[in-house]
């Protein structure tokens, strides 16, 4: 199966370093990444503070169950601090011609798409810096429910069960992105850039052979669609290149191949 990453325009460096980014769950677009349902775990963090706040033969005043919610909640702050630490997520989708994905992650469908090869190594787990390989993201109205206890009551199947869930369920509402997901540990990466927000700008190497379509969007520059030529020649002669086209009839993107004899006579011109 070939899967897609959308790019804008200044992610060319992803072709022409074959590095590519695990971002972590805190530096994603949706702020309820790994974030469960809290209710019964906030709820036993409070009633714990408040019993050791006071003796239990006394009654708890109002003022102390409003402090120890707020308590609670700052304790439930970290929850996604943790997680970024620990994982990262390079987001994939199993369409190509997603004309909301060319505008939300391809700069108004300026930039382009990268088709990967999803049996390549580099997604394997026992080969590759994957946790677990590529996984199908699972759209629900609801959040994962965090035990009251936290996860110490999980024997380890019901604990894989959840992790599975935590990271590979989002809200029906991103549907439309066909998303496929895979984890790596940030300390694993390859390249690791340090950033002033804290949150580490985390990239792992891919060889060329992963890489099976290059897809030039329907806006993009002829600059820019000169350089995705270039590259594609010079590092990936075995993928197919596309050049994305605006529908003249309908609401969609058409796909047109181009051969190697036409890349290498467009590039021709464009140099004289």
């Amino acid at each position: 199966m070939i899967v897609y990453k959308y790019l804008r325009p200044d992610r060319i460096d992803v072709l022409e370093k074959c590095l590519i980014r695990f971002t972590q769950p805190a530096a994603l677009n949706d702020p309820f990444e790994t974030l469960p349902d809290f209710t019964a775990y906030r709820e036993s963090i409070r009633e714990s503070i408040t019993k050791k706040r006071l003796p239990e033969h006394k009654k708890v005043p109002d003022q102390f169950g409003v402090n120890d919610s707020m308590i609670a909640d700052a304790a439930l702050a970290n929850w996604g601090v943790a997680f970024s630490r620990d994982f990262g997520i390079l987001s994939l989708s199993r369409c190509r011609d997603q004309i909301l994905m060319w505008s939300h992650y391809a700069d108004w469908h300026r930039g382009f798409v990268i088709g990967f090869d999803s049996e390549d190594p580099f997604f394997s787990a026992s080969t590759g810096k994957a946790i677990g390989g590529i996984k199908e993201v699972r759209y629900s109205d609801s959040r994962a429910l965090l035990p009251s206890d936290g996860l110490k009551s999980l024997n380890p199947g019901e604990l894989d069960v959840w992790n599975d869930n935590i990271f590979f369920t989002k809200s029906i509402e991103w549907n439309y992105e066909q998303e496929m997901r895979i984890l790596a540990q940030p300390t694993l990466a390859d390249v690791r850039i340090a950033e002033n927000t804290g949150i580490d700008i985390c990239l792992n190497r891919f060889q060329p052979t992963a890489v099976r379509e290059i897809i030039a969007c329907a806006q993009c520059s002829e600059e820019m669609l000169m350089t995705l030529l270039r590259i594609w020649i010079d590092r990936f002669p075995d993928a197919e290149m596309f050049n994305a086209l605006l529908s003249s009839s309908s609401f969609s993107v058409d796909l047109k191949s181009i051969r190697p004899e036409k890349a290498k006579a467009l590039l021709a011109l464009s140099c004289q």
